[in-house]
């Protein structure tokens, strides 16, 4: 039985043109009514681009997502056929033509068979080619021209004219002869009014702004340009703060080679003059595997863009997406940022960079390798890493790297069996930055001297450039140590601490070198032993120790309130080039609570050592114990200084300890009455030893001295009250005697001193007493052992007379 199609054409399985096998080599097939544009269901009488079908509509299936379903098919309200002219491997070839006739965006196309021969239906993939319909010339003049169905106008090789039809004076001219034989030259007319500019000079912008809103240029032919030595592109400085040099392109030569497509985004690099691909500008990925070893087997040909869900398995870490690199052919797998596949295909990690994407596991085993190599690779590109789990490793050792950047939602944990400098060294590294609560915790194993330790260990190396914000160290002997006794004239400085907190750690910091300097910045100082064991519970404590180093603290919080012995600061000796030296500590600001000493000093029993500072001024401190020797306490070598001043110190009981016990005459000390305040020894009186200056009014102490008779005794002392008051070394000494029975008395009153005098060095004395005494008006003092003085008559012969009163001052300066 026939039936009539779309076309209008009559079709009979009999019909010996068809049943008997249309010749495969037509050059085109009867016309489709649509053509499909995307994926669409075989079945059902639907919208196809723009075109409502009707039964027995010929449709031209383009777009499936399977391409073995593509072919020409009988449209129907059940499912569809494929048409009687084109269901057979022999009605198919390649080249072969199909003119669709209807559709918004496919009417009037020509779609030309792809695939190569031989063709077999539903099982080859049958691919099309799209063109628009030749054009339809109707009327008018055309001449030296020739149109053909492929869409092209076949021009003489001479100059082609578009002229007004009203002004013959307005002509447009091309010209083919400049391209060269066997080149396309493609030219698109722009979305808007544009001046083209002519060939009649040199191509260049003249008189053209670029649209600062967008500041881009597109779609330019890299390869078009010629390779000259450099180009600048300099950014409007007062717009960006902007430096020439970051715009600026050393040699085009390297941007010649296709690699450069548009569709990557590219980075100067400053070390190499280069410019390097950093990833593709889309960063969807095309597909999906679920571990490393899945990605490592990919075939590189399938896809570039791929997101891998884990590491070993499902849940270890975070998904990611990696895209092929198809330039690199000889970069290292790193196991985390650079993955080479079986196949060798460089897949490179795209979006943050953390621990996990190299194949640390958060198990409690030994991650230091994997830590390691993750530290190292984000150093050598200098993109952040992040910590994003806490990692058990043995010791983690970074050396030489520079523009490092950590950050910490997670951190390490030390497991070492052996003894190891710290959990993490820096050694001859610069310009390193963590935060973002970054953990060290050393698990109250004693084979670690530090937590943290950065320094030096070769001539010429710096350790710089270290700014550290919101760190936690936890169970460490010591947190932090920078510098070594090794190498103590290294530049190790510029290292910043803000904030963050330690636990379980009897020492903060240890600070070593000549040339070391540490500031704390609002940090929280703790200095404990925490749950260590009895071992750990002995463990020297002094809280923060500058041995030849310079240490500044600004502001946190210093609290040594478990420790009774050590100190909260220690100042001490190292062996440095120019001589032995001792270090330097300021503290300004923090809130301290110290159940220790508050300052030591220890020359580390090297010859003497000079300089030294220990300066506590703008703080708020209690001192919870009356350690013995004294709150600061100084070895025989130090005579530098100590400076405490501005500051609100005092003590919950009554202290009878000095408030600073100089062992060197030399040390100058500077104290003021409000520093060592409630229940603290006041002024001088909380001093000893060294050149000592107390600022403000010291005021007056009183004391009740001891008065006795140069030769016999006094029967009764009716009262005996003195008091005295200090100016630096200069004592004015003043009290009232009262004499009931002289007894056996003789020759001088002996009256004890505060403090031990200079040998009869006295500055001035006044004398009164309310009865006559014999012998001469003028009295002398003098000194006997340097610790009393002696009131007498200028023979000393006689005693003071029963119910004299004798009242004094004495201004005399202290040995």
């Amino acid at each position: 039985m026939a039936t009539t199609d779309r076309r209008g054409v009559s079709v009979d399985a009999t019909d010996t043109p068809i049943a008997g096998g249309p010749n495969p080599g037509l050059a085109m097939k009867a016309p489709a009514r649509v053509a499909t544009t995307t994926n669409v269901t075989l079945s059902g009488l639907q919208t196809i681009d723009g075109v409502a079908l009707a039964d027995g509509d010929r449709v031209l299936v383009t777009g499936q997502t399977d391409g073995r379903q593509n072919g020409l098919y009988n449209a129907s309200s059940g499912p569809w056929t494929r048409t009687i002219d084109a269901s057979s491997n022999d009605e198919w070839a390649s080249g072969l033509a199909i003119r669709v006739a209807s559709g918004t965006t496919r009417g009037g196309y020509v779609f030309r068979v792809t695939t190569a021969d031989p063709i077999v239906v539903d099982t080859s993939a049958i691919n099309f080619s799209a063109a628009v319909s030749a054009p339809q010339f109707t009327g008018g003049t055309l001449s030296g021209a020739t149109i053909d169905n492929s869409n092209t106008v076949a021009l003489k090789d001479s100059l082609f004219t578009l002229q007004d039809d009203g002004d013959a004076t307005k002509q447009a001219k091309f010209q083919l002869a400049g391209i060269a034989s066997g080149q396309t030259r493609a030219f698109a007319l722009p979305d808007a009014n544009t001046t083209l500019v002519g060939t009649d000079v040199a191509q260049t912008l003249s008189n053209k702004s670029i649209d600062g809103a967008n500041n881009t240029l597109t779609n330019i032919a890299i390869a078009s340009l010629v390779a000259i030595g450099a180009a600048t592109l300099v950014g409007n400085p007062t717009a960006a703060a902007a430096h020439p040099e970051e715009f600026t392109i050393q040699s085009l030569a390297e941007l010649l080679s296709p690699h450069f497509a548009s569709d990557f985004i590219l980075a100067y690099d400053h070390s190499s003059g280069a410019f390097r691909r950093i990833a593709p500008k889309n960063l969807a990925p095309q597909f999906c595997v679920d571990t490393i070893a899945a990605l490592k087997a990919l075939d590189k040909t399938s896809h570039d863009r791929v997101q891998v869900n884990s590491y070993y398995a499902i849940g270890d870490c975070r998904p990611r997406v990696y895209w092929l690199d198809t330039l690199d052919t000889s970069s290292a797998d790193n196991n985390g940022s650079i993955i080479v596949a079986t196949d060798g295909g460089r897949w490179k990690l795209l979006g943050a960079w953390t621990v996990k994407t190299f194949g640390a596991k958060a198990d409690g085993t030994d991650q230091t390798t994997a830590v390691t190599a993750a530290i190292n690779a984000s150093a050598a590109v200098n993109v952040p890493l992040e910590f994003d789990d806490n990692f058990s490793v043995s010791a983690v050792v970074i050396s030489g790297k520079a523009g490092l950047h950590l950050i910490g939602r997670g951190g390490l944990i030390g497991i070492a069996s052996s003894a190891q400098t710290a959990v993490l060294q820096f050694i001859n590294c610069t310009d390193v930055t963590i935060n973002g609560r970054f953990v060290i915790n050393g698990a109250y194993n004693t084979n670690y001297t530090y937590g943290f330790w950065g320094g030096t260990n070769a001539a010429g190396q710096d350790f710089q450039k270290f700014d550290i914000t919101n760190p936690i160290v936890v169970g460490c002997k010591t947190a932090w140590g920078f510098g070594s006794t090794i190498r103590p004239d290294d530049d190790v400085a510029a290292v910043n601490i803000r904030g963050g907190y330690t636990f379980g750690c009897p020492q903060f910091l240890r600070a070593t070198g000549t040339q070391t300097v540490i500031q704390l910045s609002s940090a929280n100082i703790f200095s404990e032993y925490g749950s260590g064991n009895a071992s750990w519970q002995t463990l020297p404590a002094a809280t923060i120790e500058a041995e030849g180093a310079t240490v500044i603290i600004n502001g946190g919080a210093v609290l040594c309130t478990s420790i009774t012995h050590d100190c909260a600061f220690k100042i001490t000796a190292v062996a440095g080039a120019s001589g032995n030296q001792y270090g330097n500590i300021t503290v300004v600001g923090p809130v301290m609570e110290v159940a220790s000493a508050l300052c030591f000093t220890d020359n580390k029993s090297l010859t003497a050592p000079t300089y030294g500072a220990f300066t506590l001024t703008g703080s708020r401190f209690v001192l919870t114990n009356d350690t013995a020797g004294g709150a600061i306490q100084t070895d025989g070598n130090y005579a530098g200084k100590i400076v405490v001043v501005g500051n609100t110190g005092f003590a919950p009981n009554a202290r009878t300890q000095l408030n600073a016990n100089v062992s060197n005459a030399s040390c100058a000390v500077t104290v003021d009455m409000q520093s060592f305040g409630v229940n603290c020894l006041q002024g001088y009186a909380g001093l000893s030893g060294g050149i000592q200056t107390v600022i403000g009014d010291p005021g007056w102490t009183s004391y009740t001295p001891t008065v006795t008779a140069q030769s016999g005794s006094i029967t009764t002392i009716g009262s005996k009250t003195a008091r005295y008051q200090r100016r630096g070394k200069t004592v004015i000494l003043q009290g009232d005697i009262q004499i009931t029975t002289a007894g056996t008395a003789a020759q001088g009153m002996l009256i004890s001193l505060p403090f031990t005098s200079a040998s009869n060095n006295y500055i001035g004395a006044a004398y009164s007493y309310s009865s006559a005494k014999s012998g001469a008006a003028s009295i002398i003092p003098s000194v006997s052992g340097n610790t009393v003085v002696n009131c007498s008559d200028s023979t000393g012969a006689t005693f003071f007379a029963n119910g004299s009163k004798v009242s004094f001052e004495i201004e005399f300066e202290m040995a």
